[in-house]
């Protein structure tokens, strides 16, 4: 066959011959220019009629043949659009200069030509924006008689397995559908239609020839409307006979309906079915897979199928015995039988559920790092954790002395090899120097592959280096993260200093330029953590102050609130010596030795931990009721001495394990706490935020709160930086007076706060409201429910009275005490880029809905057990490497762990309900999330 897949060769044969009859036509009536007189308006409306109606049939030989169903608006598409446009148009003009232009003024003509003319521009605009009116929705079908449906298939395309096409979809929102294009012309044939009725009846006094003329043309165009219902109800309409139809409406698998229909089954055959014996139905669904050998039938969507056929059965019955039953009985049962179906795939799921255990069996064959299996197998032991970190620093020491060496770049005796391996780690951490290693393997690999040599010996090298990484195009970071890893290494392997690379002015000038260009390429905006609101810090005090909630809930509120006031990211409380921690009579005191800028071999090797008592909005005795908390949940776990702050749960919330809690597992439980935080309301109390609101706050919120308060209250910059241990000088680790300037600050804060609630906003909280209105939207969430939401979450207003300002006093009477040494950071860190995944083109994996996938990812080879069609991830696609199981559930050994999404009701193993909180950070994390 000539043309594109699903080319029409009858439909453009008819088009041709209809094209030349009205050119033809057109020629006569041009022929007919001399004998018009006093009608030329009537002469050029309808010979522009005839032209646009012969260009049409000539573009849609074009269109049946080589874009037979178009799924995007081509130029030929619009074209034809258009084009078939004209009559719509054109036609009612013809009408009115046919029977009433003699009665009518000029005026009034040249404003219905310019109407005319401006609904043609419109829609032609219309059809170039591709503007669909359904919003990406299905619309609902539309009835053509009370058998018939249009229910918005491809008419045209379910031969050939397509799914949309802007051709036979009926209906469609799209105004560059054919759909629209017919509704246009039939409310034009209908106008036309009423003027030619109504000419029927003018003049009755004349000779009767107008008349007669326009009841022929009556009689024509109320043709031309049943033709087109005709059409609709002959090429579109489906019947509730029909499966495909019956499987739309109650939402069950269409696959296995078009091909039930292929083989002659209709609704009132396949409602036969039901009760019948276990092995008819088998034989059926054996002969589908035979006919179709690629296609595997799920037992439970034919058993769905059949009960919906037999209900629709009942229903086509009383049809056809002429039985009383409205369309409105119709959408009832229907609606009925849907709802049953959603029933019985609840128990389904519930009954899968119940069969799949929420953690696998299957062995670890590589773990993501070597830290992270020996940090796991070190658990809840406290010293374990400092020993795995030693050794683990000692492996990358190694690395890095075989790297130097076999670059040969200096001379390194037997005897001081030791020596030397001791002194290149330059007193970096283990992670660092993984980086470092990492990071110049990758270089050294293309420099040997390059230029045949283990170590830069000209600045050029590493210049192109540099430049051939942008050309990929990789991350913003890569070339910087390179060049100072370079800086490292040549430091490292003791090269002098004056033949040092890193210094050279190629390599600067290479850096600059991959900058730029890496910059010009990558325009998004770097994601910034968003503020928590003052509204949500005062429902966290009131949490830490309920005392009907768990206490490692009311325990973990107070943990939010200690990182707001003392502006720490999550990585800060990893690094707090809990033993050092202490509340004396005004501010809580604790030692950070392990952060990113502080420890052994930084500059700084112990930073200050400094909230004051007085540092609150609503509640005044959160900090001493919270520290009592965590002092008890301490003692009872044993871990009152340990080096980080937040530990893991137990299952019921009620006690602290001694696992350390990672961001992950932080994170979920920040989410699920934002759940749990009420805020007063007329007759008690109500949540604070609906569902998925959270997801906006990062745990570096906290960090980026305190600095926003403190700038617009007035607290001087050289302070503010004191509050978040930001960029300080090695002087001010000595200055003693700092933990006074803390504390101040805090309690300045705080009572600007409280001073100017209800007040005009100081914060910008404005911008954060306007996240939570898009992200709401995003979710579905009705306008109405949005702005209730944002109503709860404003403490400030946009206008209203002005701000109480409070003078920051550098001389204000303070608490006496001191608290040693304060350092700071070296700068603020930014939250990471969020990671986005390029799906490639969907894959056809020839599995069907049911079927059990286990997707294989990462580089543990992590397993995680799926259910195909049950969440958004499909195999090929979010994960390439997957093991299909089909419709048998596999055995816990062949997984790690299942699915939240396709499993909710899976049910836990005794080790992980247990409350010795033994299990792995993500699944305690997880059950801590849903359970807070």
């Amino acid at each position: 066959m000539v043309g594109a897949v699903g080319a029409r060769p009858s439909n453009s044969l008819t088009d041709l011959l209809l094209s030349i009859e009205l050119f033809a036509l057109l020629f006569t009536w041009l022929r007919e220019w001399p004998n018009a007189k006093g009608r030329h308006e009537l002469f050029v409306s309808y010979g522009l009629n005839l032209l646009g109606a012969a260009s049409w049939c000539a573009a849609g030989v074009y269109i049946h043949t080589w874009e037979p169903l178009p799924q995007e608006a081509t130029i030929s598409w619009q074209i034809f659009l258009n084009l078939g446009a004209t009559t719509p148009w054109l036609f009612p003009l013809v009408i009115r200069d046919s029977f009433y232009r003699a009665d009518m003024s000029l005026s009034l003509a040249r404003k219905q030509d310019i109407t005319v003319a401006c609904l043609a521009l419109l829609y032609a605009m219309l059809v170039s924006s591709s503007f669909d009116f359904a919003m990406g929705q299905s619309l609902e079908p539309v009835p053509v008689t009370p058998w018939h449906f249009l229910d918005g298939s491809s008419y045209g395309g379910q031969p050939f397995g397509v799914d949309f096409d802007l051709l036979s979809v009926m209906p469609s929102g799209r105004t560059d559908s054919q759909f629209v294009l017919s509704i246009v012309f039939m409310a034009s044939n209908f106008l036309s239609g009423v003027l030619c009725v109504k000419a029927c009846y003018k003049n009755k006094d004349a000779d009767g020839l107008e008349q007669r003329a326009a009841r022929r043309l009556t009689a024509g165009v109320l043709s031309m409307l049943a033709n087109c219902h005709l059409l609709a109800v002959l090429e579109g309409g489906s019947t509730m006979e029909e499966l495909t139809f019956l499987a739309r409406k109650v939402r069950a698998d269409h696959v296995l309906a078009h091909a039930l229909k292929a083989m002659g089954w209709t609704t009132t055959k396949l409602g036969a079915l039901w009760g019948c014996d276990q092995e008819v139905v088998d034989s059926v669904i054996l002969r589908v897979e035979e006919k179709y050998p690629e296609y595997k039938v799920n037992t439970v969507e034919f058993e769905n199928l059949v009960q919906a056929a037999e209900e629709a059965s009942c229903i086509i019955w009383a049809r056809h015995e002429e039985l009383k039953d409205s369309d409105l009985a119709l959408a009832s049962r229907l609606a009925k039988q849907e709802g049953k179906l959603a029933d019985r795939r609840k128990a389904r799921e519930e009954q899968i559920g119940s069969q799949v255990r929420r953690k696998g069996e299957a062995a670890r064959v590589k773990w993501p790092t070597r830290a992270t299996m020996l940090k796991s197998a070190a658990g809840s032991d406290l010293y374990q954790r400092n020993l795995v970190e030693d050794a683990e620093r000692n492996r990358w020491l190694k690395e890095l002395a075989k790297q130097i060496k076999e670059a040969d770049t200096c001379d390194v005796s037997d005897a001081n090899q030791g020596l030397f391996a001791a002194r290149i780690g330059k007193g970096r951490r283990a992670n660092t120097l993984r980086k470092h290693v990492k990071t110049w393997g990758q270089f050294i690999g293309w420099l040997l592959a390059t230029y045949g040599v283990k170590w830069p010996e000209r600045p050029f090298q590493f210049a192109d280096y540099l430049i051939s990484r942008a050309l990929e195009p990789c991350g913003r970071s890569i070339p910087v993260n390179a060049y100072k890893t370079l800086v490292f290494m040549e430091h490292a392997a003791e090269i002098p200093k004056d033949l040092q690379l890193n210094t050279s002015g190629a390599i600067k000038n290479a850096m600059e330029e991959v900058k730029l260009r890496l910059e010009a390429a990558d325009q998004k905006p770097r994601k910034q953590a968003a503020q928590l609101l003052v509204a949500m810090v005062s429902a966290l005090e009131r949490k830490v102050m309920e005392r009907g909630a768990p206490h490692f809930t009311r325990a973990f509120a107070w943990y939010k609130l200690v990182k707001v006031w003392g502006a720490m990211r999550f990585h800060d409380t990893t690094g707090v010596d809990f033993g050092s921690m202490r509340l004396d009579g005004f501010a809580l005191v604790a030692d950070l030795t392990r952060t990113k800028t502080s420890g052994p071999g930084k500059r700084i090797s112990v930073l200050k931990l400094i909230v004051s008592a007085e540092a609150y909005i609503e509640e005044r005795d959160w900090m001493e009721t919270g520290w009592r908390i965590w002092e008890a949940l301490s003692e009872e776990a044993g871990c009152r001495e340990r080096d980080f702050l937040l530990t893991l749960p137990t299952t019921g919330l009620e006690h602290s394990s001694r696992r350390m809690a990672t961001y992950p597992a932080a994170s979920g439980m920040s989410q699920a706490l934002f759940q749990e935080l009420l805020c007063p309301c007329t007759g008690g109390w109500e949540h604070l935020m609906e569902i998925g609101v959270g997801c906006i706050w990062s745990e570096h919120s906290e960090r980026v709160t305190m600095r926003t308060w403190a700038g617009a209250a007035g607290v001087p910059e050289a302070v503010c930086k004191m509050l978040g241990r930001w960029t300080p000088s090695v002087d001010q680790s000595y200055d003693r007076s700092i933990a006074a300037q803390v504390v101040r600050a805090q309690i300045h804060v705080a009572e600007f706060i409280r001073k100017n609630i209800g007040r005009v906003d100081p914060f910008g909280e404005n911008v954060v409201l306007q996240l939570v209105e898009d992200r709401m939207l995003a979710l579905g969430y009705h306008m109405r429910v949005v702005g209730v939401q944002r109503e709860k979450l404003e403490c400030f207003v946009t206008v209203g009275k002005p701000l109480k300002r409070v003078n920051w006093s550098e001389d204000a009477a303070m608490p006496q005490g001191s608290h040693g040494n304060e350092a700071s950071e070296s700068s603020a860190d930014e939250d990471e880029d969020w990671v986005v995944i390029d799906a490639a083109t969907k894959k056809n994996t020839g599995l069907v809905l049911g079927d059990y996938v286990v997707s294989i990812i990462g580089r543990a080879k992590t397993k995680t057990l799926h259910r195909y069609g049950e969440c958004y991830r499909q195999p090929g696609v979010h994960y390439r490497v997957f093991e299909s199981f089909g419709s048998e559930l596999p055995k816990a050994k062949m997984y790690h762990r299942a699915c939240r999404v396709c499993f909710p009701k899976a049910v836990k193993s005794a080790d992980e309900s247990g409350s010795d909180g033994s299990g792995s950070d993500e699944e305690i994390s997880s059950s801590s999330s849903e359970s807070l």
